[in-house]
């Protein structure tokens, strides 16, 4: 989307792209960059760019790809503490 107009932004083609992502990505990745997304368009309506946000509440499906875990445990992060207290 790169070279394409705001004002020529079509919801076909970004369900599309959205889409897509989801088969490359987590379901929360490709929200955060639907998020990052609709706050660039909600300010060029605010701003005057744009006269509404035509891509709004876009379906963003599932993922086949699972969420990282990303939690520590109280182990790892007890042993994360003392080599940072080490090098400090």
């Amino acid at each position: 989307f790169g070279s394409t107009l705001l004002k020529n932004l079509d919801r076909n083609e970004y369900e599309l792209f959205i889409a897509e992502k989801l088969q490359n990505h987590t379901r929360y990745t490709v929200q955060t960059l639907n998020s990052s997304f609709m706050a660039l368009l909600n300010d060029a309506v605010k701003n005057g760019n744009l006269l509404s946000n035509r891509l709004k509440g876009v379906f963003i499906g599932q993922s086949d790809i699972p969420a990282a875990n990303k939690k520590v445990t109280l182990k790892e992060f007890k042993t994360w503490i003392a080599k940072a207290e080490e090098i400090m």
